[in-house]
């Protein structure tokens, strides 16, 4: 995960005292209660306060639209099985070895071994499917003149796993790789989805809306449930007129829409349903003169890579580049279905100067439902244009999630028309030449959500490239959901974190950071203005948007599944106590409601929380009910360290009457710290500082308990295990990792990890891990787990750092039996010192 996945919030119980705790015993009784299963709670859904979107209220569901028309996208369909099932553990009903006969690979491999691997692929796939393993090793591979990649996987059910990416590397060894990847997976016959039968007419009979999930043709008897089917229309002149009679976009060029769905049943008149709604209108006015509705030539579904590292040898300082290693990627699916990348990086093999790879990192290309997660794909060696892109979409409702991309052209890129539905969410980028962006030709509804970018941001705007080939309105309806701005960029991707200027409109809603800004400015559109304005909300205040993870939430509403930011979790949720305030500077006075402190002309109040948990601290709010007198005031919320008094400005904000009279402020950096530091207590003071005629009024007291100050507070996903020690490193000074110090380290790099042993099986929910350099740069790492410390199952990647030093918790999808846990170092984000994650320290979470 980046940062956290919190699938279960424990919220700690508070107290609000007069410079003194008060023992658990003592609190008033809870306003909610909720527990997870672990303990006798009573169960309740709980959901973090906060904003939300006008597009995305507490009761939406799809079809929902504002008062200006805008409907909010279904995005839950986006990755394997439609979300609706985890990645598969494949084991069958082939597995092979390719260090056994009849391949028999030694570790110890410095030949050509591209022959034997293609081997094992298509053996595994004849006999129906299943694993090709490849065992500890380096291995070398190369393309072939006439071949479209190093190795293949051309059967449906193929997985080509590695031991881990610390330990199994391939390295491509072929420079000119113009058009090739080192991993292609596509069947035999392979296209876009764009090219209808030959001779066949024009079939659509019917308007099918947005988010419409059926379509009408007069060949119903052409269709049966199963199969699966590609639903274009033309770019007519219509359709181009709408969106600015653009010099090259017509009929010739693209296609207005296109979208590859599967029928799952029929209806009277001619009416196909459709097992993922479509993303925008399919209208007769534009069906053209060919075929709308087809069946699509056969895709392979249930193909995996996982579980190794990927290296290509430069290309050497003589020769054509450009024109050698255009569009060459490390992996790349094309006509595949319902399949993953999983836990895939980029590496340095010897003998290059800096650089991982030739061009482009993962390319899914007109493929659909395929999850990419927890790849890495840094330093391109040839950045050009078209050229060096980490994450390239060009297929629809696949899912990219806790991946990270280092000094790529663009980060991640959306092309072409059938690139819609695809959602990018908890990623990091570092240094991009270019921003994250929806590059040519509309590709239109696609969501990015939590991304945190150091040194770059996102443009959804219209592209004039001042060529023929004007790129235009690259999209529409897309939603950028809770952007994560780490560093202002310094190179041609300078500007706001996000620029929206998408056609008819588009969302940005929710930023956070150090560098948040957004542009909507619909100048921007510099020959084919569209002046509808695109939806900016929340500017600066992502960290207290609800749902964080608008994926996740919807995911949840449509399958009935826990996520999301609405869940059943265990814990405590309480109103402080009542009681006096500290008052700072004067009497409160006898104006105003009662349990009011009024803020202003001097006076402040200062709020004590014990915490009656010592559980790491992963995200927190304050939240506040509160009001402003006739002026505008400014609440400046402070964290004060009670054994020293130094004190650090959390939020500063301006406040009108108008405002909402509940104040949720993000607190998560502060208490994070001072659980780090271990204080037994928090303290925040609020102040007013706009001068004479305006103040502010907070509710202190109250017979509704919801009304008083609190901190909602999540947590690890269980206590930490005690006992555990280090039972191999390769250093001695591993211990600095587990000493309970952020002030020591270890140094972790590929190869060379570090080994915790739990004393005896336990039952692990999740890791914590404080990288070195962490506000500077993102550290990659690898956690894999063992019951006998000899056979080891990679589980997790870590992302962190980036914004704080601080332990950072990581929390599986599922809890994991095991005694022993590897932290293998995958490298950072660093210019002095990429290859080494230092880990400050690490943690393990469970029962």
């Amino acid at each position: 995960m980046v940062r956290l996945l919190a699938l279960r919030v424990v919220l700690l119980t508070a107290a609000f005292v007069a410079s003194v705790a008060v023992p658990p015993a003592a609190l008033a009784e809870p306003f909610a209660v909720v527990g997870d299963g672990l303990a006798d709670s009573v169960y309740r859904a709980y959901t973090p306060s906060g904003w939300r979107s006008v597009l995305y209220p507490v009761d939406w569901a799809p079809g929902y639209a504002d008062s200006a028309g805008r409907a909010m996208a279904d995005f839950s369909y986006a990755g394997y099985k439609r979300g609706e099932q985890p990645i598969p553990v494949v084991t069958g009903p082939a597995f092979v070895d390719v260090s056994q006969p009849p391949y028999s690979l030694e570790s110890s491999v410095t030949t050509d071994v591209t022959s034997v691997i293609q081997a094992a692929l298509d053996d595994v796939g004849a006999r129906g499917g299943g694993v090709v393993y490849l065992p500890p090793a380096t291995y070398r591979v190369s393309a072939a003149d006439a071949a479209k990649a190093a190795l293949t996987i051309r059967y449906s059910n193929v997985v080509l796993r590695g031991a881990g990416r610390s330990r199994t590397f391939l390295v491509n060894t072929t420079s000119a790789m113009r058009g090739k990847s080192v991993i292609l997976a596509s069947p035999a016959l392979s296209g876009g989805w764009h090219v209808p039968p030959p001779g066949a007419p024009a079939n659509l009979i019917g308007d099918s809306r947005a988010g419409s999930n059926e379509v009408m043709v007069d060949t119903p008897h052409d269709f049966a449930p199963g199969n699966l089917i590609v639903i274009r229309t033309e770019a007519t002149a219509q359709w181009v007129a709408e969106r600015g009679n653009l010099r090259n976009w017509n009929a010739a060029t693209m296609d207005a829409t296109t979208y590859l769905r599967r029928v799952t049943g029929l209806k009277v008149g001619g009416v196909l349903v459709l097992d993922a709604p479509l993303r925008t209108d399919v209208l007769v006015r534009d069906r053209g003169t060919m075929a709308n509705v087809y069946r699509a030539r056969p895709h392979l579904s249930g193909v995996g890579v996982e579980d190794l590292s990927i290296g290509m040898l430069e290309y050497p300082q003589w020769g054509n580049i450009a024109y050698d290693v255009h569009e060459s990627a490390v992996v790349k699916y094309q006509n595949v279905e319902d399949s993953w990348v999983q836990r895939v990086s980029t590496f340095k093999p010897a003998g290059n100067r800096r650089s991982h790879l030739l061009s482009e990192g993962v390319w899914i290309d007109n493929s659909r439902q395929v999850t990419v997660r927890e790849c890495i794909v840094a330093y391109p060696q040839y950045r050009g244009a078209g050229n060096g892109n980490g994450f390239v979409i060009r297929g629809s409702d696949n899912l990219l999630e806790e991946c990270g991309a280092v000094e790529a052209r663009h980060a991640y890129t959306f092309g072409m028309w059938q690139a819609t539905g695809n959602v990018i969410r908890d990623s990091v980028s570092a240094r991009p030449l270019l921003k994250t962006d929806f590059h040519m030709w509309f590709s239109a509804v696609n969501l990015l959500e939590k991304l945190l970018m150091d040194g770059h941001g996102v443009d959804a705007t219209f592209r004039n490239d001042g060529t023929n080939a004007i790129h235009g309105h690259t999209t529409s309806q897309s939603v950028l959901w809770n952007l994560i701005g780490v560093r202002k960029p310094t190179s041609w991707s300078a500007g706001p974190l996000v620029d929206t200027v998408q056609y008819d409109w588009g969302a940005a809603v929710g930023t956070s950071g150090a560098y948040s800004s957004i542009s909507n400015d619909p100048s921007l559109d510099a020959l084919n203005a569209d002046w509808t304005l695109d939806l900016v909300e929340g500017q600066g205040r992502g960290g207290t948007l609800v749902p964080q993870s608008l994926y996740r939430d919807q995911l949840r509403r449509r399958t009935g599944a826990s996520g999301g930011d609405t869940y059943l979790v265990r814990g405590r949720v309480v109103a402080p106590r009542h009681g006096s305030a500290l008052i700072k500077g004067g009497s409160v006075g006898t104006a105003g409601v009662p349990g009011e402190v009024r803020l202003g002309a001097g006076r402040g109040l200062r709020m004590t929380f014990s915490l009656v948990s010592t559980d790491r601290v992963s995200r927190a709010r304050l939240v506040l009910t509160g009001r402003v007198g006739k002026r505008a005031a400014r609440l400046v919320v402070r964290g004060v360290d009670p054994s020293s008094g130094k004190t650090v400005t959390l939020a500063s904000a301006v406040r009108t009457r108008a405002m909402a009279p509940v104040w949720v402020i993000d607190v998560t950096p502060y208490l994070r710290e001072r659980r780090v530091a271990g204080a037994s207590s928090v303290v925040i003071d609020l102040t007013e500082e706009l001068g004479a005629g305006s103040e502010i009024a907070v509710r202190t007291e109250s017979s509704a308990p919801a009304t008083r100050p609190r901190l909602e507070i999540e947590t690890a996903p269980g206590p930490v295990l005690t006992g555990a020690a280090v039972v191999e490193s390769g250093s001695p000074a591993a211990v600095a990792a587990v000493d309970g110090r952020l002030s020591t380290s270890f140094a972790a790099s590929p190869g060379r990890g570090l080994v915790i042993d739990l004393g005896a099986p336990r039952t692990v929910s999740g890791v914590g891990a404080a990288f070195g350099g962490g506000t500077t740069r993102f550290s990659f790492a690898e956690v894999e787990v063992s019951s006998d410390g000899t056979s080891w199952i990679p589980v997790s990647t870590l992302i962190g750092g980036g914004t704080t030093d601080s332990i950072e918790i990581f929390e599986w999808a599922q809890p994991v039996k095991t005694r022993y846990l590897r932290f293998s170092g995958l490298g950072t984000t660093s210019l002095t010192t990429p290859s080494t994650t230092y880990l400050r320290e690490v943690e393990v979470y469970g029962r």
